[in-house]
């Protein structure tokens, strides 16, 4: 786990603000890597569609994770390649997303523990200026 320490008391806020803007950017990826592996399944030779245009978002994920490709020799065996790439992809970005909420949570709680008080608010809303959030 990674320890932040500030050099004065309004250092948090700066990292905090860096902290925000490295978990946008990444939910923002994982967004773009669903939407992704959306479109490879639309385009997707019809019996790979057939077999994965129903499933959820999690089920398409976890499905994809799993595949296993030998030779890249045919538009089904690069589609299955890509998904499970983008899968991949999703997952690191996950993790990479809760290795920044592990940051920012002990940085709100030990800065403006009043903010995570309130019901409903956790660290990410904690941590945003009022009126700033979306």
């Amino acid at each position: 786990m990674v320890r932040l320490i500030g050099s004065s008391p309004k250092d948090w806020v700066e990292q905090l603000r860096i902290l925000r803007v490295a978990r946008r950017s990444a939910i923002q990826a994982r967004t773009q890597t669903i939407n992704q592996m959306s479109a490879v399944v639309v385009g997707a030779p019809h019996d790979l569609h057939d077999q994965l245009h129903r499933l959820s978002r999690h089920q398409l994920l976890t499905h994809a994770a799993r595949f296993r490709v030998g030779h890249l020799d045919d538009a089904r065996s690069v589609a299955r390649w890509t998904l499970r790439l983008l899968a991949h992809r999703h997952r690191a970005l996950t993790a990479e997303i809760a290795a920044i909420d592990s940051v920012v949570a002990p940085l709100i709680r030990s800065h403006a523990a009043s903010m995570l008080a309130v019901c409903g608010v956790g660290p990410e809303g904690g941590g945003s200026p009022p009126g700033s959030r979306r």
